[in-house]
């Protein structure tokens, strides 16, 4: 039975393999792990890492494209094992870590992508849960992607509750924007976050705030917002 859990050395290893390195690699690397008794569900766990961490490092409002698609599929392919024991479905995990691959090598070749650490701002710590949240906020509101990452890596610092930042960034992912296809990729960041065992899972948030900000917008982009808020006597959405 495969019922094994990755360890972080072993999640890193298949990351690094889908994202880093050429195919075969990362087809080698999932083998070994199902040939190990790993969970497939779990090598889930850490192809959506990958995929995130993509969404993570790209710039410019116009490059989200792969890696977006990318990631909805690795959500999709998350909720079929949920809830489906297709015959053929270990197919899947080839076929996400192909996308995932592809996603990494168009991104890195056209320039799109920067590395680097994420740290919280100067004085973070300072601040209680409630007042780094704002500052996401204001960051995201703004469309400023790295200090949005850096607000959610502050809050994520403090040790204050999840749930309290899981609610803000799904409420903001959904006030920002008005293209529903780009507003939901944040939404299945969230969901995954919740399912995800992965040690690491917490990357999914800071991909969730980087994505939020930086995918395109258009005109107005809080106006469907403000107009919900007006039908619905929401004050704090006008």
């Amino acid at each position: 039975m495969n019922t094994g859990t990755l360890n972080e050395a072993e999640s890193e290893e298949l990351i690094g393999a889908l994202i880093h390195r050429h195919e075969p690699a990362y087809i080698e690397k999932i083998s070994a792990l199902l040939l190990g008794g790993r969970s497939p569900r779990r090598i889930i766990d850490a192809i959506q890492l990958a995929a995130a961490q993509i969404v993570l490092e790209t710039e410019g409002p116009n490059n989200f494209s792969m890696p977006q698609h990318t990631y909805e599929y690795c959500n999709t392919i998350g909720w079929f094992y949920d809830n489906f024991e297709h015959p053929q479905r270990l197919k899947l995990l080839y076929v996400a870590g192909s996308m995932v691959n592809q996603a990494a090598w168009n991104q890195r070749s056209s320039g799109w992508l920067k590395t680097g650490t994420i740290s919280a701002p100067n004085g973070a710590s300072r601040l209680s849960g409630s007042q780094i949240i704002q500052q996401l906020e204001a960051a995201l509101a703004a469309l400023n992607p790295p200090e949005a990452v850096a607000w959610t890596k502050a809050y994520l610092d403090s040790g204050e509750d999840r749930s309290l930042l899981v609610q803000r960034l799904a409420l903001m992912a959904t006030r920002l924007g008005n293209d529903p296809h780009n507003q939901e990729i944040p939404q299945c960041l969230l969901e995954d976050y919740g399912k995800n065992q992965s040690p690491d899972r917490e990357r999914l948030l800071l991909a969730c705030a980087h994505i939020s900000a930086g995918h395109r917008k258009y005109g107005d982009f809080f106006e469907a917002s403000r107009r919900f808020g007006e039908a619905m006597g929401l004050a704090e959405l006008h």
